[in-house]
């Protein structure tokens, strides 16, 4: 059975809610930097190389391992006003998931300073165990993370090659930055005769 819609929302609204009455979808309209583990990656990315996209990363990496009302609650603590890194401002609450986010944090930092981008991308992924459930489930949109991730990680490897005297996560994640603004990846699907069926 298809469905035609007309508007990318709609496919979004439809999909979304024939999922939740259990009936299984595939929807081709995914953006590369829509798919969650690639905004996850990304957003471990700025926080860690301190982009100017480090605070949305920073957000974003909260809500995951708490929730978006606590990220919203901390956030909202401090002035809008105040340019302080986010992450500077929150290392004296005491909250055990958000010391693991600062733990994680500062040590991929430690590593930052040694590694290039392509190696801090693949650390990031070891270290954030950010494939882990991909593998496990195996779905669809498992394959196409899956896919996307390692396009991603490619394109660090890439970069690095192409860039020899400025192979930074910085600089590799300022580059990602500006390839989201312009809509300039394009996602890719997973085979359909490979797609487990569930």
């Amino acid at each position: 059975i298809a469905v035609l819609c007309r508007t990318k929302a709609q496919v979004k609204t439809i999909s979304e809610y024939l999922n939740r009455e259990h009936i299984p979808t595939r929807t081709y309209l995914i953006n590369f930097f829509e798919i969650s583990e690639i905004k996850d990656i990304l957003a471990w990315c700025n926080l860690i190389a301190k982009t100017q996209y480090q605070d949305s990363g920073l957000f974003r990496i909260l809500s995951k391992f708490t929730n978006e009302n606590t990220a919203n609650n901390i956030f909202n603590q401090y002035s809008k006003r105040d340019h302080t890194p986010r992450f500077e401002l929150i290392q004296d609450i005491e909250n055990n998931e958000i010391s693991k986010v600062l733990n994680q944090v500062n040590h991929l930092r430690k590593l930052y300073k040694k590694k290039n981008a392509a190696e801090m991308v693949w650390e990031i992924c070891v270290y954030t165990k950010i494939l882990r459930p991909l593998l496990k489930r195996y779905e669809w949109k498992d394959q196409l993370a899956l896919i996307n991730l390692g396009k991603f990680i490619k394109r660090s490897t890439d970069f690095v090659a192409r860039h020899k005297s400025n192979d930074t996560l910085k600089a590799f994640s300022n580059y990602m930055n500006v390839l989201q603004e312009s809509n300039g990846i394009q996602t890719t699907y997973p085979d359909e005769n490979h797609v487990s069926q569930t």
